[in-house]
């Protein structure tokens, strides 16, 4: 069982490539970033999605003013957004919550199902701490992000244990933009990896 994420798709050629390789869930970015869409061209990327892609809505914060502008122009499977922010926050009960633990958080004590463990910083190609990431993967569900590419995914992935991998700026060549090639590449590596463990 592999589950794969990539986050931080504009362009409809990145999405079909996703799709191609049959990924587990894409990622939208609506917080600033180098990745960040308009709810209404994200909305027209949603519609290439088929069933069976788990489409995330990507925040900084659950409590974000966009939220409900997403919301209501495109309709994600998911939210994922620092834990802490989903405090006091409801979504309708058919979207699942993402809650992303960073190495600088507090030691995880969570009821959420399903967590994703990342560096400091989204986006930036800063690794996460893959110990700690260990150590949480093995009383958590974790999607495991932070600095992962092509090159380190299988390693990554046989030191961590994860549940999933995500990735975003490690398969692009100019920040921002995705990089086929790469997606393959990780994809493959990542799926190599999870047939291992």
């Amino acid at each position: 069982m592999s589950f794969i994420k990539i986050c931080g798709l504009t362009t409809e050629a990145s999405v079909k490539k996703a799709i191609e390789l049959k990924v587990d869930s894409i990622g939208f970015v609506f917080s600033p970033s180098p990745r960040q869409l308009d709810p209404m061209r994200a909305r027209e990327l949603f519609e290439l999605i088929p069933q069976g892609i788990k489409k995330v809505a990507v925040f900084k914060s659950a409590k974000e003013k966009s939220v409900e502008k997403v919301l209501r122009f495109t309709q994600p499977d998911c939210i994922q957004a620092d834990f802490d922010s989903f405090e006091g926050v409801e979504f309708n009960s058919d979207i699942i919550t993402l809650p992303v633990y960073r190495s600088t958080s507090s030691p995880i004590k969570t009821d959420y199902s399903l967590i994703l463990f990342e560096g400091s910083m989204s986006g930036v190609g800063e690794l996460a701490n893959w110990q700690e990431a260990k150590h949480v993967a093995k009383s958590h569900k974790t999607i495991l992000a932070g600095g992962l590419s092509p090159g380190n995914v299988i390693e990554a992935i046989r030191y961590v244990s994860p549940w999933g991998v995500d990735v975003s700026s490690g398969v692009e060549s100019i920040k921002g933009e995705k990089d086929l090639t790469k997606m393959e590449q990780f994809v493959i590596n990542a799926r190599k990896a999870f047939e291992s463990i």
